[in-house]
């Protein structure tokens, strides 16, 4: 199976649409946060690069990844399939013209859109609240967290790394982060960060926002010593300071280490 991380928002249960507060509320008591399930996944990489649509309709049962903080439950719906499609359509946008067509045929990407519609048309309160990356942890996720919301464990299956802040914070930090890449022209790392803000604001600032390297951390080279999220928020701050030199050593540093996991994505 594809190594995937997942970069997850959770919304408090008693403030969900009512369209759908009672189906979670009803899941709410049977759920178990320290479980480790994999049936979240819709494995981007290989649903793209197989036959698409067929993938997306052998994803089977739906669920949630749950949170209780000060008493109060926060769920994170999978919604697979949405999320598949999804993945399909930006899938288009990730990778080379010379390629794409071969991982995501234009005519599946025709049909996941079409899909895609009039799923939202059915379940318009249904959000996606899950954003996947094969391989790699994209860079611009690691401006929504602080070091200290680091958490590194690991036992019988591996190495578990993952950050965790409330989704108001993380909001504020990738907007703080946009404006100061902003600031020194680089407008397409302007754009993708402007994205991610626009997406974790779409949700309201009440939540909680969990980035899970998932199976990506077994790809990371000395992933015990990974501190991504102290690393872009160095660069940033040098770039505040109007050190670019140091800025842009320090951004050297932390792309070189993702990127033999990025490249995983073309070579697989």
């Amino acid at each position: 199976m594809t190594p995937v991380a997942e970069l997850r928002v959770y919304l408090p249960l008693d403030e969900l649409p009512e369209t759908e507060r009672p189906r979670w509320a009803a899941l709410a008591a049977r759920h178990d946060e320290n479980r480790a399930d994999i049936s979240s996944r819709t494995v981007v990489f290989e649903a793209g690069r197989l036959e698409v649509l067929a993938s997306v309709e052998r994803l089977g049962g739906d669920g949630a990844f749950w949170r209780t903080v000060d008493g109060r439950i926060y769920v994170c719906p999978w919604r697979n399939r949405r999320r598949a499609l999804v993945a399909v359509l930006a899938a288009r946008q990730q990778f080379p013209d010379a390629v794409v067509e071969g991982i995501v045929p234009a005519a599946d990407a025709d049909r996941a859109a079409a899909a895609l519609e009039a799923m939202c048309r059915a379940e318009p309160g249904a959000e996606v609240q899950i954003l996947e990356s094969a391989f790699h942890v994209p860079v611009r996720w690691f401006a929504a967290f602080d070091d200290r919301e680091r958490t590194l464990t690991e036992d019988d299956r591996g190495l578990s790394l993952r950050y965790e802040a409330d989704l108001s914070e993380a909001t504020a930090r990738v907007r703080r982060a946009t404006d100061l890449v902003a600031r020194v022209e680089v407008p397409a790392s302007a754009a993708v960060l402007a994205n991610l803000a626009d997406w974790l604001a779409s949700f309201g600032d009440t939540g909680r926002v969990e980035l899970d390297y998932g199976g990506v951390a077994g790809l990371v080279a000395d992933a015990a010593d990974d501190h991504s999220a102290a690393d872009i928020w160095a660069t940033l701050r040098a770039l505040e300071d109007g050190a670019l030199s140091v800025a842009g050593e320090r951004w050297r540093r932390l792309s070189a280490r993702w990127a033999a996991a990025r490249a995983r994505v073309l070579t697989n």
